[in-house]
């Protein structure tokens, strides 16, 4: 079998890649991660994975080749000759599983197992012995040899033609010469993109690779430094074009105004006399256009005198009129503001009395009881603050509709009723207290004692109601 022609198209991280195999030996090179196993394994899969699969064995062995960027498809066409025969194959695997082979005669077998049982009778030999032999890297070939003179299934004309291709190589050392040939194309290729034929990244002469670079990527750098000093110098050529055009125009119009000039002398001194006269004339015209104005609004402007002259005798009358008036407006306010005043002290007289009225009434108090009652009082609002100070929380969610009777800090106990799932939320400083037919759960800040806080508001309180009712108040 000879193979003529291998399309991927998508297959693993190739998108679409179609290679053309020539007679002789053919040799694939490139760096790592170019995809020169993924060209190996696109042929393995054409020669020996079927397209009828289990979800198993897909997952095992073809999931890894489908395509990186997305699809759900690989595909991979394989064109081979027997001798004077050509045949065309073409798989694909995922969601479009398909097999085909074009036979010489130019018939077409589309059933996936009558491909596989075609191709088995062309490779003659069993895929083991094809994985072990056409896929074998030069240093397993000895290895290769001796598992083919156990094994009786390869034929010894394939055993002859191993040992020949291992010994006709006189004495050049295979690895040698890939080691040479990959230092040679590193030499020349290094930072080179084959493919795009341009540096990686596109990093061209404007943010170009300071180390690692090949014969081939330096050549590509002087050729593109070379380009713009080029097309810098074809600016500047056409640039001095230009100014030498508008040069020897604006030369050909001086030339022609000072033959106009020499020409025409007397009718050049008489225009820019002209000129003057001209401008001179304007400004007359201009003067005497407003002097002509000046002159028609005379007559009225004297008469708007006089009659302005009028009018302010009569506005000096209203003028001494308005001043006797702002002096009446004046005393006005000033007594207004004094009748102000004084409603104000009637109403303060008022109160003062009232207060006096209740002060009268009011029971006496010594000054002692007075100073108990705020100490009580100031006690009081301490134990309430210290408690404010804490902090806690309970949420509670029932699993059924329940009664509840809840409590906090000092305030007195509240009844609530809960519907299953639904929360019951409660902060307070010191203490919370919630209370059902069946249990009792309480709720204590750690940093006081609640219970000893609790006695002591308790006790303050008896005592401040019992002052509060022994002086009747």
């Amino acid at each position: 079998m000879i193979v003529r022609e291998l399309k991927l198209h998508p297959f693993a991280g190739i998108t679409n890649l179609e290679i053309n195999f020539e007679e002789g030996l053919n040799v694939v090179l490139g760096p790592n991660e170019a995809g020169k196993s993924t060209l190996v394994n696109a042929l393995k899969m054409a020669l020996f994975m079927s397209t009828k699969y289990t979800k198993l064995i897909f997952d095992r062995e073809i999931m890894r080749f489908m395509p990186l960027n997305g699809g759900d498809t690989i595909q991979v066409d394989l064109s081979f000759a027997l001798g004077t025969e050509f045949y065309r194959l073409s798989k694909s695997w995922g969601q479009r599983k398909e097999s085909t082979l074009t036979l010489p005669t130019g018939g077409l077998l589309a059933d996936a197992q009558a491909v596989e049982d075609k191709l088995k009778e062309l490779l003659v030999l069993n895929e083991r012995t094809y994985q072990s032999i056409l896929f074998a890297y030069q240093a397993g070939l000895g290895s290769t040899l001796d598992s083919l003179d156990k094994d009786p299934t390869p034929t010894e004309e394939l055993a002859s033609i191993l040992r020949r291709a291992i010994f006709q190589t006189d004495g050049v050392s295979i690895e040698r010469l890939g080691r040479t040939i990959e230092d040679a194309c590193k030499d020349y290729f290094s930072r080179w993109d084959k493919e795009l034929k341009r540096p990686p990244d596109n990093r061209g002469i404007d943010n170009p690779f300071k180390r690692g670079v090949g014969k081939v990527l330096g050549a590509y750098y002087e050729k593109e430094r070379l380009h713009q000093a080029m097309q810098e110098a074809l600016g500047h050529e056409r640039q001095m074009d230009e100014l030498n055009r508008k040069i020897r125009a604006l030369a050909d119009e001086i030339e022609a105004l000072e033959e106009f000039v020499g020409t025409n002398r007397q009718v050049v001194d008489d225009a820019r006399k002209r000129v003057l006269l001209e401008t001179r004339k304007k400004a007359l015209e201009e003067q005497d256009r407003r002097l002509r104005d000046i002159s028609q609004k005379w007559p009225s402007l004297e008469q708007e005198i006089k009659t302005t002259k009028e009018g302010l005798k009569d506005l000096k009358k209203r003028q001494a009129s308005l001043s006797e008036e702002l002096k009446d407006a004046e005393a006005y306010e000033a007594n207004k503001q004094k009748l102000e005043k004084f409603a104000r002290a009637e109403k303060k007289k008022v109160e003062l009395n009232t207060a006096r009225d209740m002060l009268a009434g009011m029971k006496a108090i010594k000054e002692a009881d007075f100073r108990l009652l705020e100490q009580l009082n100031n006690e009081l609002k301490r134990l309430e603050t210290s408690l404010e100070a804490g902090k806690i929380a309970l949420t509670m969610i029932p699993e059924k509709p329940m009664e509840l009777r809840v409590a906090k800090d000092f305030e007195d106990e509240i009844s609530c009723t809960l519907e299953m799932g639904e929360s019951l939320e409660v902060s307070a400083g010191g203490m919370i207290e919630v209370r059902h037919p069946d249990w009792i759960m309480k709720v204590k800040t750690g940093e006081m004692d609640f219970d000893e806080v609790n006695s002591i508001f308790n006790q303050v309180s008896r005592e401040y109601q019992n002052l509060l009712n022994r002086l009747n108040l």
